[in-house]
């Protein structure tokens, strides 16, 4: 019998860690992923369990069937398990009306009650199994730490067997209902199992106190009356305190997985499996811990300094895990620089760094519930009474913890202050409970032991070393971030801002003295550099495709870019969606790109989850723009699902459009396929853009109604000084700059779509297979592997485009028309960046009776000047650059560009400061010539502002267009190529590219 329970319980704490799982990520859909969201869930979840452990404590001793109550129990959670989503549809009314209806803190109070509401009756079930199984399988009160010990070790355990099913095999080939039905059908034959076999057992009531062994202490008789009180035991004061620490230290040990989820979120990552293998690895520890306490606990003579071996033990682990926090990312460098890594080995380097971390702290925080329980052997309270107090303080405990560690302890100390004072706390514990136990027989041992503590107080708050913030932040948990990282890429960076917030930690980041990054937990999301054009184009190709947007709602704030350059258009409101404030707070830093959104009366701020947003609040918009992280983190995926688009669509008005950003980079084709075809699964109408022809960023725009904009409406936007800025800093010329970077229309997008699964809240598909990716394509060209598929129907823009008139596509004529059109295109294509293209249209034959339109012509030269002209200064420079002199660079400079410099002048700029001209030009060719290109750019940019110094040197724009399209930004390349041509002819008409 004992067996089997033992058995079963181990089943059963599998099948409740993984409900919780899914019931968590049921709510997550319905109430958003905030933290106070995430907290009131979790607050629910374990108030249940303290009610549950209370009541089951009390009933338990009342009963002579604990073993029946206990399988009917079983098998209650699990039709309520089964059950959950229908609760979760009934009680959604509700939420919705309250998120319109009240104020914030109103809708957190309901939101509270509405999970307590719903959760209340399983988890409380839950909290009553183990108070009932002790009193089943205690028979003496000398057995009950071992007993219950290695029943809360045996649960435990399931647990963790339970989190890892969970994350790693049911959720990715079941699906979250399928899953929820076996573990709901494992609750009921467990039940089944119980009561088939104890359906005739019964316990006598008075076997739970029938031995009450001699003191270990002497007792004192004053403190034997009242002896149904439990608290009236021969040590009351120590037992007191020691529920007092034991609540406290529920708390703390939450309050320390809430810190090391943040610390190994930088360095293992934010997917599902990451947050699997912490859980699965904190649980692990406790498991271990208390297997080991339950063998120690019977054997102990005095319970009360073993509790003070242990606290202290727990502090010393927890701080030697701070210590050794900033070293976890090197040691991810170490294990796996250099290695052909597997998705299984990458999860398994991920599985030890967090073993490393959390295995020593929580063995250490497992010793703590059998030695409790050792404690009140002597008590004799009703055993199941006992044991459900017990684990209703150390609930109620981390009921606090959870709900005071985002929102306090964080904010107030860091998270690294945080587990500082966790440490001082167990160590303040420890002396606490040492004092009370010694300060009657040994007070001296007790001023002792409260000096002694002091100093140690001291040392661990001064002497704990600050943690190395740039490497923290490095995010080795992306494969190819791991490949590029060298020595002098970590010296090249330098932090600015470093904000741990309420969900994540956000950081700002200086690349070559001129390039910010913006990163949330060590991923990057938004930068002055590369990521510019994406985020500018976010916002202009929805609003240009429109054309009339009054209300628009941006997904995600990011640099504050793209609602920055929403907000130049002449947009009645927009609503911006950002569930993290530090995000926002650390956007300041790009105040010279954003435009400073916030100083716009037309903007609306909300801190919120931006599915959750859409779902609470009726509002309609013309545009929706979702610009949100990656989809492989957990969280985020959810913008990325079925149900999200089909919300989003209900939210736009009669025509409006939705822009959703699409990586092509760390993802396999099969997820490309499955994300355009979730999207292409609620819109009817759905068109592919590039951001670049190399690029791995697109951007699809979907609608109810067929787009066919007419390129000729888009000059509106080019008249107007506001979003001409704008349309120029994200590369866009002319109106054609549109033409070639559209990808796929709907019929080509649809075609390669076809048969590919959708990705929904039930499957997870991207959210369980996208992180595989990161390791199996890190280095896949998804642009290269898109145009490839749709073959002759890549970039189709004549069957979405209105062409001006006169316009012909190349492709259906039977020779290249020289019009300006396809001169104009030839340039557009340039700037794009579709070189191949471009190459493809020279090679065209010419309509022998059609004379070159001069634009085309023009055309022609620029590519050649990009490409192929002035090879005799790129070689001179480059051969003065290995020699090293500056005189020889000047030299190369004078023989190109027909500008005599005396020797004299040179000897006077070694003289003068750097940031004189002449010396600028003269550092900044010979940086150039060492294929130094971004300090050169950094030096030969400014330069251009001295309008004189310009117009005497036509040469420095073939220079700033050879570092831009060294740097693969095309339009400024083509435009300082088209500069330079221009500035030649004007100097010597007789100038001609080759």
């Amino acid at each position: 019998m004992r067996i089997l329970l033992f058995f079963v319980f181990f089943f059963s704490g599998m099948s409740a860690l993984g409900l919780e799982t899914l019931w968590t990520r049921m709510f997550a859909h319905l109430f958003g992923g905030t933290s106070l969201a995430v907290v009131s869930v979790l607050t629910a979840y374990m108030t249940g369990l303290a009610l549950g452990s209370w009541w089951g404590g009390r009933w338990a001793d009342r009963t002579r069937y604990p073993m029946q109550i206990y399988g009917l129990l079983e098998a209650a959670i699990g039709l309520w398990g089964i059950a959950m989503p229908f609760w979760i549809q009934v009680i959604a009314p509700l939420h919705q009306w309250s998120s319109q209806a009240l104020p914030s803190y109103g809708t957190a109070l309901l939101r509270f009650a509405l999970a307590t509401l719903v959760m209340l009756v399983p988890t409380a079930m839950m909290g009553a199994t183990l108070p009932l199984l002790s009193r089943a399988l205690t028979r003496q009160r000398e057995d009950l730490s071992t007993s219950v010990g290695w029943l809360y070790t045996v649960n435990t355990g399931g647990a963790v067997l339970g989190c890892f099913c969970t994350g790693f095999v049911f959720l990715p080939f079941l699906g979250v209902q399928a899953t929820l039905w076996t573990l709901g059908g494992l609750n009921l034959t467990l039940a089944f199992a119980v009561l088939g076999v104890a359906r005739r057992t019964a316990i006598p009531l008075e076997e739970s106190t029938t031995h009450v062994p001699e003191t270990l202490d002497s007792q004192e008789p004053e403190e034997k009356e009242l002896a149904d009180d439990w608290t009236l035991s021969p040590q009351r004061q120590e037992r007191r305190f020691v529920l007092f620490a034991f609540a406290t230290t529920g708390g703390l040990a939450m309050v320390c997985q809430v810190c090391w989820n943040r610390v190994l979120s930088m360095v293992i990552g934010s997917s599902v499996y990451a947050f699997t293998i912490i859980l699965s690895t904190f649980l692990l520890g406790l498991t271990l811990g208390s297997s080991v306490g339950s063998s120690l606990a019977r054997r102990l003579r005095d319970p009360a300094l073993a509790l003070v071996a242990g606290l202290l033990c727990t502090a010393g682990f927890v701080w030697l895990s701070i210590t050794q926090v900033d070293q976890l990312p090197l040691w991810f460098l170490s294990f796996a620089k250099g290695s052909s890594l597997t998705p299984l080995g990458l999860l398994t380097i991920k599985a030890a760094l967090a073993a490393l971390l959390l295995l020593g702290p929580t063995f250490a925080m497992g010793l703590l519930f059998p030695l409790v329980l050792r404690c009140f052997v002597q008590s004799e309270t009703p055993i199941g009474e006992t044991v459900g107090r017990v684990y209703a303080y150390n609930t109620l405990g981390a009921i606090m913890g959870s709900f005071t560690s985002g929102f306090v302890w964080i904010p107030l100390f860091s998270v690294q202050g945080t587990l500082i004072a966790a440490v001082l706390l167990y160590l303040s514990l420890a002396v606490g409970l040492f004092f009370v136990r010694t300060q009657a027989s040994r007070p001296w041992a007790s001023w002792l032991c409260l000096s002694t503590a002091g100093v140690l107080l001291g040392l661990t708050f001064f002497a704990t070393p600050e943690w190395n913030r740039s490497v923290l932040s490095l995010g080795l948990f992306r494969v190819a971030q791991l490949q590029r990282l060298s020595p002098e890429s970590l010296s090249k960076k330098n932090l600015l801002d470093y904000q741990e917030g309420l969900h994540a930690t956000v950081v700002v980041e200086q690349y070559n003295h001129h390039i910010l990054a913006l990163k949330v937990n060590g991923k990057s999301d938004a930068s002055s550099g590369v990521d510019m054009p994406t985020q500018l184009l976010s916002a202009l190709l929805p609003l240009s495709m429109h054309g009339h947007a009054k209300d628009v709602a941006v997904i995600g704030w990011g640099s504050g870019v793209t609602v920055g350059a929403t907000l130049q258009f002449p947009v009645k409101s927009v609503t911006a969606i950002e569930i993290e404030p530090a995000v926002v707070k650390a956007s300041r830093w790009f105040r010279p790109w954003n435009y400073k959104p916030q100083s716009d009366p037309r903007l609306k701020l909300v801190f919120d989850d931006g599915r959750n947003y859409l779902h609470s609040h009726s509002n309609r918009y013309d545009v929706v723009i979702s610009e949100p992280s990656n989809p492989w983190i957990s969280g985020v995926s959810a913008l990325f699902t079925q149900e999200f688009f089909q919300l989003a669509r209900k939210r736009l008005r009669k025509g409006g459009i939705l822009c959703q950003w699409i990586q092509l980079y760390e993802l396999s084709p099969q997820s490309i396929r499955v994300l355009l075809r979730t999207v292409s699964s609620v819109f009817p109408h759905v068109y592919l853009f590039g951001i670049s022809y190399q690029s791995k960023d697109t951007l699809l725009v979907a609608s109810s109604r067929p787009l066919r904009p007419d390129l000729n409406d888009f000059h509106t936007w080019f008249e107007n000084p506001r979003t001409r800025d704008v349309l120029l800093k994200a590369g866009m010329q002319e109106p054609l700059d549109w033409l070639p970077r559209l990808l796929a229309d709907n019929q080509s997008l649809r075609t390669w779509v076809k048969g590919a699964p959708l990705n929904t809240d039930d499957n997870a598909w991207i959210e369980l297979r996208a992180p595989l990716d990161l390791v199996q394509h890190a280095t896949t060209d998804g642009s290269l592997v898109l145009r490839k598929a749709l073959g002759s129907s890549y970039n189709r823009y004549d069957r979405v485009f209105q062409l001006p008139q006169g316009a012909t596509h190349t492709r259906q004529a039977p020779c290249l028309r020289t019009t300006a059109f396809q001169g104009a295109l030839l340039l557009a294509r340039l700037r794009f960046g579709a070189h191949p293209q471009v190459r493809k249209d020279l090679r065209r034959k010419l309509c022998p009776n059609e004379p070159m339109d001069p634009l085309f012509a023009h055309a022609r030269k620029t590519f050649h000047e990009v490409f192929h002209g002035r090879p005799a200064l790129e070689a001179c420079l480059r051969k003065a650059g290995r020699s090293g002199q500056h005189l020889a660079v000047v030299r190369c400079w004078n023989q190109q560009a027909h500008r005599p410099i005396q020797l004299q002048e040179i000897a006077r700029w070694t003289k003068q400061l750097k940031t004189a001209p002449g010396p600028r030009l003269l550092y900044g060719l010979l940086r150039y010539a060492r294929e130094e290109f971004d300090t050169s750019l950094r030096l030969l940019a400014p330069l251009l502002q001295d309008p004189t110094w310009s117009k005497r040197d036509p040469q420095l724009y073939y220079v700033l267009g050879q570092l831009y399209r060294k740097q693969k930004i095309w339009p400024e390349a083509i435009w300082f190529a088209s500069k330079g041509l221009a500035g030649q002819r004007k100097r010597d008409p007789s100038v001609s590219t080759p």
